[in-house]
C-alpha cells in the first residue's frame, strides 16, 4: 500500500516526457491559495528543508511537482537526503540551497527573469528518511495586480492555470487559507468550490492561526462546522518572517507549533489532529486510498490509449524503408488505386457512401435521370402552324402541293435531331467529371502519406480519362450524324403515311363536326344578315402590289393537300421522334460506357504502371510528408511510454 504513491510518481515522470498527463488524470494533491496564504512555508515544513525561492510578489511562477520518496537511513544511522530534478535527472542535490537556486534558474529560463509565468511544470524529487511518500503540486498564488513583464490579465491567467490542475477529477485539492483573513473570500476555497462545490475532494489548511486577533479563534472551522469539507480542516503554525530571517530551523518550528496547540485553551482538545506532522500523515493516507480507488480506471484509460496508438501506427505504416521496399510500396499502391477505381464504379467498394450516391451509382443516375430529363425537356416536334405551312410550300416550290411532302418532313426531323447533340455531349461531360471526382476521392490514408505520389496518381488517372474522352466524343458526334444521314421511314415502329393519314383524317372529321355544330347554333343569328349590301361590293381588280417584301411568310387560304400535310406531319414527327429518343437514350450510355468508363477501368493499372513505376521516380514519389513522419515518431514514442506505464501498473497488480 505504501508503494502506491511512488508508483504514481513514476507514472507522472514517464508521462511528463510527452505531456501525456494532460490526457491521463493522475491522482495527485494540488496546492492552491493566494500569494500570502503561506503555501511555501507549508511545503517546506512537509519536506523539512528550506528549498523554495522567497521574495516579494509572485515567487512561484511555474507549477512545481514535488514528489517525496521515503528511503531508509544511511548505514551509519544518519539521515539520507538528496533531491533530483526531472530536467537534470542524473544530478543529485544534497545542498537544498542549490535546489532553490536551480528552481529560480529554470523558472527564469522558461518564464523570463521579470516575473513572467509559465504552465510548464518543474518536477522535483526529494528522497529522505524523514518524509512520507507523497506527491504535491505547488501552483502560483492568485495575484491581483501585474508586475514586471506580467500581462494585465495575470489574475485570469493564473486562475486558468490553477483550474487546469484542480478540474482533474482525480486531484485532491489542498486549499491553503490564512486564518487571520475572511475565509468566505479565500482564493483557495473559492477556486476549490468552482470544481468541487460539495467539498468531496478538498482538504482545508488554515495557516497563521497564531496571528488571529485576540478573542477570536478557528475552532468552528476546524471542527468542520462553518465550512464543512469531507476531509476536514487542519491548522498549522508556519515560521514567521522573523523566524526565517533568524534562520530558525524547520525542526524548531515544528516543536513550537506543537507547543502552541497543546498550550492554547481553545485548540488543546483538537491538538492531536492539528499541525504539520498530522497534516502530512493525513495527506499520505488520503492520497493512498484515492490512488487505490482510481487504479482500475487509470489502467483502462491507458489500455484504451494504447489501442488507439497501435491503430494509428497501423494506419501510418512503417514508412518508405529501403529502395526495394519503396519499389514494393509503389507497385502495391498503384495496383490498389486501380482496383479501388474499378470497385467504386462497379459497386463493390467497401467505402461506398451511405448518405449520397457514390461512384457507379452516380453514373447510372446520369443515364437514367439526367439524360432522360434533358431529352424530355427538348419538346421535339413542337411546330407552329405558320412555320409548318411555310416549310410545306417551300418544299413544293412552284408546282404547289398535291400531297404531303417527304422533304418537308425531313426538314423538321433534321432540325430536331440536331438538337439532340447538346444533351448527349452534356451527358458525356457529366460522366467524365464524375470519373474525375472518383479519382480525387480514392487515395486512402496510406497513399496520402506521400503527397507527391497522391498528386501524380490522380493526375495520371485524369490524363487517361481526358485521353479517352476525345474518341468517345468523336464517336458520339459521328453516331448522331449517322442518324441525320438517313431518315429510316421503314422502321417497324414508325407510324407511316397511312397511319398518319388515318389519324389526320380522324382529327379533321372531328374538327369538321365541331365546326358544323357551331354553325348550326349561330344560324338564327346570322339569317338576317345574309347577302351583301350595295356598299359591300369589292374591287374586282384587287390590291395593287408594287414590290415583294424581303421576308415573305406563307399567306392566303390553305389548300386541302396543305391541310392534310399540316395534320399528318406532326403525327409523323411524333412517331419518329419517339423512336429516336428511345434509340438515343439506349445508345448514348452504351457509347459512354464503352469508350470512356470501361476502357478507363481496363487501362488504369497499365497506364499508372507505365507512367509512374520507374526507378528514377521512387525517391520523388515516395518522399513522405514530414508531418506524417513526425506523427509516426510521436506515436512510437507514445507507445513506448504507454508500455512503460502498463509495466508500472503491472507492479501494482503484483503488490
Amino acid at each position: 500500500m505504501e508503494q502506491l504513491i511512488p508508483i504514481i510518481n513514476r507514472l507522472q515522470s514517464v508521462f511528463k516526457v510527452l505531456a501525456v498527463d494532460a490526457q491521463i488524470d493522475l491522482p495527485q494533491i494540488v496546492v492552491v491559495g493566494s500569494q500570502s496564504a503561506g503555501k511555501s512555508s507549508v511545503l517546506e515544513a512537509v519536506v523539512g528543508k528550506e528549498f523554495l525561492p522567497r521574495g516579494s510578489g509572485i515567487v512561484t511562477r511555474r507549477p512545481l511537482v514535488l514528489q517525496l520518496y521515503n528511503i531508509p537511513k544511511a548505514s551509519d544511522g544518519s539521515d539520507n537526503e538528496y533531491a533530483e530534478f526531472g530536467h537534470i535527472p542524473k544530478r543529485q542535490f544534497t545542498d537544498f540551497t542549490k535546489v532553490r537556486d536551480e528552481i529560480t534558474h529554470d523558472t527564469d529560463r522558461v518564464s523570463g527573469s521579470n516575473k513572467g509565468i509559465s504552465a510548464e511544470a518543474i518536477i522535483l524529487r526529494v528522497f529522505s528518511s524523514r518524509v512520507v511518500n507523497l506527491t504535491l503540486v505547488d501552483l502560483p498564488g492568485i495575484a491581483k495586480n501585474p508586475v514586471g513583464d506580467q500581462p494585465k490579465d495575470i489574475e485570469v491567467r493564473i486562475k486558468n492555470l490553477v483550474l487546469s490542475y484542480i478540474k482533474n477529477p482525480n486531484a485532491i485539492i489542498l486549499a491553503v487559507t490564512a486564518a487571520n483573513t475572511d475565509i468566505a473570500t479565500s482564493d483557495g476555497i473559492q477556486m476549490a468550490r468552482l470544481v468541487d462545490p460539495e467539498g468531496k475532494r478538498t482538504v482545508g489548511v488554515l495557516t497563521k492561526v497564531d496571528l488571529m486577533d485576540k478573542g477570536t479563534d478557528a475552532v468552528d472551522i476546524l471542527q468542520n462546522r462553518q465550512y464543512p469539507l469531507q476531509h476536514g480542516w487542519v491548522a498549522v503554525v508556519n515560521r514567521s518572517q522573523k523566524d526565517i530571517n533568524e534562520s530558525k530551523s524547520v525542526a524548531d518550528s515544528l516543536r513550537d507549533e506543537a507547543l502552541f496547540f497543546e498550550s492554547n485553551q481553545q485548540y488543546a482538545p483538537l491538538a492531536s489532529r492539528q499541525g504539520l506532522p498530522y497534516l502530512v500523515k493525513q495527506l499520505n493516507f488520503i492520497l493512498k486510498n484515492h490512488i487505490k480507488s482510481t487504479i482500475p480506471e487509470l489502467r483502462a484509460k491507458i489500455n484504451d490509449m494504447m489501442l488507439k496508438t497501435v491503430h494509428e501506427l497501423e494506419i501510418l505504416g512503417a514508412g518508405p524503408g529501403t529502395k526495394s521496399q519503396r519499389s514494393s510500396i509503389l507497385l502495391r499502391l498503384i495496383n490498389q488505386f486501380a482496383a479501388d477505381y474499378a470497385a467504386v464504379i462497379e459497386g463493390n467498394s467497401a467505402g461506398a457512401g451511405k448518405n449520397e450516391l457514390f461512384g457507379g451509382a452516380r453514373i447510372s443516375y446520369i443515364y437514367t435521370e439526367v439524360l432522360s430529363s434533358m431529352l424530355n425537356r427538348l419538346e421535339l416536334g413542337s411546330i407552329s402552324e405558320g412555320e409548318l405551312i411555310t416549310v410545306v410550300r417551300n418544299a413544293a416550290g412552284t408546282s404547289g402541293s398535291l400531297f404531303p411532302s417527304e422533304h418537308a418532313f425531313e426538314v423538321f426531323v433534321h432540325r430536331d435531331l440536331a438538337r439532340l447533340e447538346g444533351p448527349c455531349k452534356h451527358c458525356l461531360d457529366l460522366v467524365r467529371d464524375e470519373l474525375f471526382r472518383i479519382t480525387r476521392q480514392l487515395p486512402n490514408d496510406e497513399m496520402k502519406r506521400y503527397g507527391a505520389l497522391t498528386a501524380a496518381i490522380v493526375e495520371c488517372a485524369n490524363a487517361l480519362i481526358r485521353k479517352l474522352y476525345a474518341p468517345a466524343k468523336t464517336y458520339l458526334t459521328d453516331t448522331l450524324q449517322c442518324e441525320l444521314a438517313y431518315i429510316n421511314t421503314n422502321h417497324p415502329d414508325f407510324v407511316g403515311a397511312k397511319g398518319a393519314m388515318d389519324k389526320a383524317m380522324t382529327k379533321a372529321q372531328a374538327a369538321a363536326a365541331a365546326q358544323e355544330e357551331d354553325m348550326f347554333k349561330n344560324t338564327a343569328k346570322k339569317s338576317s344578315k345574309r347577302g351583301l349590301s350595295s356598299d359591300a361590293v369589292t374591287n374586282e381588280q384587287g390590291p395593287v402590289i408594287d414590290s415583294v417584301p424581303e421576308k415573305l411568310r406563307a399567306v392566303g387560304p390553305i389548300s386541302g393537300a396543305e391541310r392534310l400535310a399540316i395534320d399528318m406531319i406532326p403525327e409523323l414527327l411524333k412517331s419518329y421522334h419517339e423512336i429516336e429518343r428511345k434509340k438515343i437514350q439506349d445508345m448514348i450510355p452504351k457509347c459512354v460506357m464503352y469508350f470512356l468508363v470501361r476502357k478507363s477501368i481496363q487501362m488504369m493499372q497499365q497506364e499508372l504502371t507505365v507512367q509512374l513505376y520507374r526507378e528514377d521516380k521512387l525517391e520523388e514519389l515516395l518522399n513522405e510528408n514530414p508531418a506524417i513522419a513526425k506523427k509516426r515518431a510521436g506515436c512510437l514514442e507514445m507507445k513506448k511510454i504507454l508500455d512503460k506505464a502498463l509495466g508500472i501498473l503491472g507492479d501494482i497488480r503484483e503488490m
